[in-house]
């Protein structure tokens, strides 16, 4: 059977600068989600803003109708070209509502391929905040079993520490395969949401208050 491996220092020195890094990894988390819950209260804003605007256009078209019933009155201080300016205002604001509507759709779609995104990276912290674990309690049990065996120590005890080591070597080796996967995708992922925020500058353009 081959010799346990032995950490070295930087592998030591590794360890604590992942555990420092995990931290801010975890803040990064914490604000993505906050932009997403952000972005999906803004949508709904502009979607209630939407709404009282759809009321307000119900009422400019009655206000119109009521305006071309006053021209008929010979006495009424409307001209036709009043009358016809008042339409063309009422049906540009009602194109610029449907321009309103593309805006959140667009935040929509963000919001759900954020949503995807932090899931990801969420699976990569915690996948990543298991193996920091494991590898400290590698380092410790290497550290315990070289103190054993200088003493001269032998028996069950070592011997199934010896495995325990081995394995947790085996397992490491297996979970860095895998958070390189893991970040992979989620560069991946990471890149349909820029899509997403370019398209939705194409919506902004349009948008009207």
């Amino acid at each position: 059977m081959s010799a346990i491996r032995i950490p070295s220092d930087q592998e030591l020195e590794l360890v604590k600068l992942e555990k420092s890094f995990l931290k801010d990894f975890k803040t990064v988390i914490s604000a993505d989600y906050g932009i997403q819950e952000a972005l999906d209260n803004l949508a709904k804003k502009i979607n209630q803003g939407i709404s009282a605007k759809r009321d307000m256009i119900e009422k400019m078209r009655a206000i119109e109708e009521l305006i071309k019933n006053i021209r008929t009155d010979s006495n009424a201080r409307v001209t036709q070209e009043q009358v016809a300016e008042y339409d063309e205002l009422v049906t540009q604001y009602s194109q610029l509502l449907e321009n309103n509507q593309f805006l959140v759709d667009g935040l929509k779609d963000i919001v759900l391929v954020y949503r995807s995104f932090l899931t990801k990276k969420d699976s990569y912290y915690q996948s990543y905040s298991k193996s920091v674990d494991l590898q400290s309690t590698f380092q410790d049990n290497v550290y315990k079993y070289r103190k054993m065996t200088n003493k001269l120590q032998t028996g069950d005890k070592v011997r199934l520490l010896e495995v325990d080591i081995r394995d947790e070597d085996n397992e490491l080796d297996r979970q860095k395969k895998e958070r390189v996967r893991q970040l992979a995708n989620l560069i991946e992922e990471g890149k349909i949401v820029d899509a997403a925020w370019v398209k939705l500058k194409d919506f902004i353009k349009e948008f009207s208050f």
